[in-house]
């Protein structure tokens, strides 16, 4: 089974006392965890059991058409599960 990288400790910092420098960080760090929950969620399955974490990942951004963009991928994943 491969390794999947290890994730930053992600902080919430609340957006009433946060400068516009620590709101971003934030919102980038949950983009990066949505798109990362979505990974362990296909890893999880069947179908993605023997398939590396890491195209995994490189997949989602390419049908996201993000680059390597988390915000945007994070955008296009929470779009697909509101429809």
């Amino acid at each position: 089974m491969a390794k999947s990288k290890p994730q930053p400790k992600q902080e919430v910092v609340p957006t009433g006392t946060a400068s516009l420098a620590d709101q971003i960080r934030s919102a980038q760090a949950r983009a990066a965890q949505v798109v990362e929950q979505e990974a362990q969620r296909i890893k999880a399955s069947e179908e993605g059991r023997l398939i590396p974490i890491d195209f995994i990942r490189m997949n989602i951004r390419a049908l996201a058409r993000a680059g390597s963009c988390d915000c945007k991928c994070a955008l296009s994943l929470l779009e697909k599960d509101d429809n």
